[in-house]
């Protein structure tokens, strides 16, 4: 995942950007993703919405954090420590180097599915990544709807060049 993100700071093809994308996409856990961040709101939808629902998110990542995840991870080295069980999750800790000799720490939730791991949660510096995302995505359904967040979404990627 991670050589993936890297590699789309430099790729311009777009069928070689286009099969990146699936491959990154296809590590993370969105469907888990987009169902914590909705809460109550991901048993209200159907089977089609959810779907819907987690293309958008897999449409913002694509034009939002990937892009600043590819900026993040150049020029830095990367050391990856012992995974540990938590639950039925495993945490893979790993460390991030930069040239100026600052560095950050990175933790990857995985979960199984589908026979194979999944990210499920990036927790940078203590931080969760899926914590942040349902925390915006909650705000915004509680000052508007569903239906609004959905549209600010598609405004959000229409504003990204989508």
């Amino acid at each position: 995942m991670l050589d993936g993100i890297r590699k789309l700071r430099t790729t311009t093809d777009q069928s070689t950007r286009a099969s990146i994308i699936a491959s990154i996409n296809d590590s993370l856990a969105l469907r888990t993703l987009a169902k914590q961040a909705l809460g109550a709101q991901w048993s209200k939808l159907d089977t089609a919405e959810r779907s819907h629902f987690v293309a958008l998110l897999a449409q913002l990542l694509e034009k939002v954090a990937y892009p600043r995840a590819a900026q993040f991870f150049s020029g830095i080295e990367i050391k990856l420590g012992a995974e540990t069980s938590k639950g039925t999750d495993e945490i893979v800790p790993s460390t991030v180097k930069r040239d100026d000799g600052s560095a950050v720490s990175i933790n990857y939730v995985l979960e199984r599915q589908g026979g194979r791991w999944r990210v499920a949660d990036i927790m940078l510096d203590g931080e969760s990544l899926a914590a942040t995302v349902t925390t915006q995505i909650q705000a915004v359904m509680k000052s508007s709807s569903y239906k609004g967040l959905v549209a600010q979404m598609q405004r959000q990627l229409q504003q990204n060049g989508s």
